[in-house]
């Protein structure tokens, strides 16, 4: 038996401290003495932090002579590293039982191209690059500059048949983006998990190719993918000339002298000014040119969502030189990607970095560092140290009362009774007596049940009466991610397992995640018995018997479901639903109301209204006639905003939405309430003292981070440095909503004191469990699309 690694990560590429993916390669020799169609158990053993040996495996068959590829997933360790080493193991499989040992053999992750545990990952489908890989950050020098919060590495060249066969290898991308792969490649199991990888928060770009219709927009039957595709054909647009995209691909007002004009072929989805609509299947217009034309569509897809980009990338290669003489590749992804992702951060490059340091514009100081995603973010919500605090105090007092009596106390006493012939025997009674006290405080202390301390980020996209996805009419689906304590007492193993959702009417059942997690950079404290337990990762591997210690074990969970509603949640007033009322002049005015139905305050609330109208376009500065190399405002917003903390919210009331004025300004309230406390900061391992209103600002600082606003790195020619932060994040990514901040709608986030929401069990049972809830609750509103997209008339309209 020949077991070999043939693919780990994405394309070679994964960050330490997360589940990742790996493909091992099996080949059954024709000298074996396997029978033509084996069945067998192949399994990747992975260390946790308490040492015990988890066996994530599944079965599969083996044909003789022929190799077969399995994919694998395990959560592996923060301190992962080209030296590390695991084993990968085969055994014979029949009736659900494991045989003996087929094979094996250690493994090592690959060197890596760069994906620290702080940056950010995209990947690319096809041969095209298109532009992602300016989301990199500069560098003018040799020296990077922050124009950032985290650096964005980009892995290209990915085929469709080698992405993950389940959502969790795709876990660590921030986006997937397709260009040039052809879609008819893509497996079955590939295309479920990336369908439930944007169903949980996943986002996948398509970019469509210049002649053909591979994914058959208007067809049907045409791929896997269809139903997340639109349902009608575009338009298509021959020859446009790219000059005339500029203000939608480029911070420049046009190209250089002598620049050839390119053109391009278009597909159109909605035109305002010919009347052309070819909006389907819950598509929403995203970009149009200044004439009005649509090009670039999204809709959202569970909690994710999909993009369609109406022009081929691949056919924009190279830089061009632009009108203040910068050479620059189209589309420039502040300006184009930006509004896709949900990012705010402009992108200069190299060259641009370069000739912004010749004119003496670049601060040239470092930022200092704020780390806002720690293990001990999540560590102080969910320790379970005030039973062990109490035992300690009882052993130590309990010491010192055994040392007075034995000792000293119990010596002067018997002398003043002249018995101090009894010493010894005085002692021995003493030791016997503190022995029982001892025995049975422990016991008294002893904890005897299961016990769950939690830290929960519940998601819930509210749907009015009538709306409709891909879970049907008025669906109330949540996604929650938790980070959990678990105390399972006795010795030996423990069930453990999330009641995932069954399959329904067009959705599959619920792939839910629960394994260990381990802190980065922090030590970790492995038992010396370590034993072993498995997990069958062709299931769900959310549900394995774990060993047990009578010890506290730190779990992660992602889930998706419905919450049971005697659990509470927020609500829209269904007779004061919220909307958005426009005046004939196009000011907007947020009406409506929410009530919060749980029994406890919610608290330390945070609203946020996106609307309609959208941030002037980013442009590079001119003086008089000139173009200049920077950019008149860096790291804009996308759209106008306001931002607002209003009073808690006890059990039951309701909230109407307040009237908002300019000092709920949003890109000045994110700056004053996360940024500007803390510049001059540098707490790259976060703060060594994280009290409850420091961790609940750091938590909706992740909430937003890519709407954080960017370390400033643009200054006059003879201005001091200005004050300048980096936020970085070593966990906590899937908690960023930033994505919304591109479309209209109300974000209210809130916490609240409350019981686990994910069905939990162990043994079976359902289990007690206390923590604090931080709920995002999110309203979709309309576009309202004259105001989004205004059409600008051309000389010859």
């Amino acid at each position: 038996m020949l077991v070999e690694m043939d693919q780990f990560g994405l394309g070679g590429e994964y960050r330490a401290g997360e589940i990742t993916g790996l493909r091992a390669k099996l080949t059954a020799l024709p000298e074996s003495g396997l029978d033509e169609a084996t069945a067998v158990w192949v399994q990747w053993e992975v260390s946790n932090a308490d040492g015990d040996i988890a066996e994530y495996g599944r079965p599969v068959t083996l044909t003789k002579g022929r190799p077969r590829r399995v994919w694998l997933y395990a959560p592996i360790s923060p301190d992962t590293n080209p030296n590390s080493y695991w084993v990968l193991r085969v055994y014979e499989y029949a009736d659900g039982e494991r045989g003996g040992q087929l094979g094996g053999t250690r493994v090592n992750p690959p060197a890596r191209a760069g994906v620290e545990v702080f940056d950010a990952l995209v990947g690319v489908v096809g041969s095209s690059r298109m532009g992602l890989g300016q989301l990199r950050l500069g560098t003018a020098t040799s020296t990077l500059t922050f124009t950032d919060h985290e650096d964005t590495i980009a892995v290209y060249g990915l085929r469709p048949e080698d992405l993950p066969d389940r959502w969790e290898g795709l876990k660590s991308l921030d986006v997937l983006a397709w260009s040039g792969a052809v879609p008819q490649d893509l497996p079955t199991a590939q295309a479920d998990a990336l369908r439930e990888w944007v169903r949980r928060g996943g986002h996948l770009a398509i970019s469509l190719p210049e002649d053909t219709n591979p994914w058959g927009l208007g067809e049907a039957g045409r791929t896997d993918l269809e139903d997340m595709l639109p349902t009608k054909s575009p338009r298509r647009d021959e020859e446009v000339r790219v000059s005339s995209l500029l203000p939608i691909l480029s911070k420049s007002r046009g190209f250089g002298r002598g620049v050839k004009d390119p053109v391009l072929g278009l597909r159109v989805f909605k035109d305002y000014a010919a009347g052309f609509d070819a909006l389907s299947n819950g598509y929403e217009p995203l970009i149009a040119t200044p004439d009005g034309r649509v090009i670039v569509v999204q809709r959202l897809f569970g909690h994710g969502r999909i993009t369609i980009i109406g022009f081929d990338m691949s056919q924009l290669t190279g830089t061009f030189l632009m009108d203040n003489n910068l050479m620059v590749s189209l589309p420039q992804a502040d300006v184009f990607w930006n509004r896709v992702l949900g990012r705010r951060a402009d992108t200069p490059g190299s060259s641009e970095l370069g000739a912004l340091r010749e004119r003496e514009r670049l601060t040239r100081s470092t930022p200092l560092e704020l780390n806002v995603g720690t293990g001990q973010l999540f560590r102080n919500e969910i320790n379970m140290s005030g039973r062990a605090s109490a035992g300690l105090l009882m052993a130590v007092l309990l010491f010192i009362a055994y040392w007075i009596v034995a000792g000293p106390g119990g010596f002067y006493t018997l002398k003043s009774y002249k018995r101090t012939q009894h010493a010894w025997l005085f002692f021995a009674a003493a030791a016997g007596v503190f022995t029982a006290v001892a025995w049975g405080g422990v016991n008294l202390l002893r904890q005897n049940e299961v016990s769950v301390r939690h830290l929960t980020f519940l998601d819930h996209i509210a749907r009015t009466p009538g709306d409709a996805d891909e879970f049907g009419t008025d669906p109330q689906r949540q996604r929650a991610v938790s980070w959990l304590s678990v105390y399972l007492p006795g010795y030996g193993s423990t069930s453990i397992a999330i009641e995932s959702e069954e399959a329904s009417e067009g959705v599959p059942a619920a792939r839910d995640l629960l394994h260990p997690w381990t802190p980065p950079r922090e030590a970790s404290h492995e038992f010396p018995n370590a034993d072993r337990y498995r997990v069958d990762v062709s299931r769900n591997p959310d549900d394995y018997d774990l060993p047990t210690r009578s010890t506290a074990t730190q779990l992660y969970a992602n889930w998706r479901g419905g919450v049971d509603p005697g659990w509470g949640g927020i609500a829209e007033d269904p007779n004061d639903p919220i909307r958005v009322e426009i005046d004939p002049r196009g000011n907007e005015t947020l009406r409506g109301s929410i009530m919060n139905e749980f029994t406890a305050p919610l608290e330390h609330m945070t609203c946020i209204w996106i609307s309609s109208k959208r941030v002037r376009a980013r442009r590079y500065a001119t003086s008089g006639e000139d173009e200049q190399i920077w950019v008149r405002s860096s790291g804009e917003m996308l759209n106008v905003g306001r931002m607002w903390r209003p009073l808690p919210l006890d059990g039951g009331d309701t909230y109407s939405m307040p009237s908002l004025t300019p000092e709920h300004h949003l890109e000045q309230n994110i700056y004053g309430r996360y940024v500007r406390p803390f510049e001059g900061s540098n707490l790259l391992g976060g703060a060594t003292s994280l009290d409850l209103a420091r961790r609940r600002t750091f938590m909706e600082m992740l909430s937003i981070y890519r709407q954080l606003r960017p370390p400033q790195y643009l200054k006059a020619p003879k201005e001091t440095n200005p004050p300048a932060m980096i936020a970085k994040r070593m966990l906590g990514r899937e908690l960023d909503l930033s994505a919304w901040f591109n479309r209209p709608c109300l974000i209210v986030m809130g916490f609240v004191d409350s019981e686990l929401p994910i069905p939990l069990r162990v043994d079976g049972r359902e289990v007690q469990s206390e923590g604090t809830t931080m709920i995002r609750w999110i309203r979709p509103l309309p576009i309202a699309e004259s105001l989004a997209f205004p059409i600008q008339k051309t000389d010859d309209a």
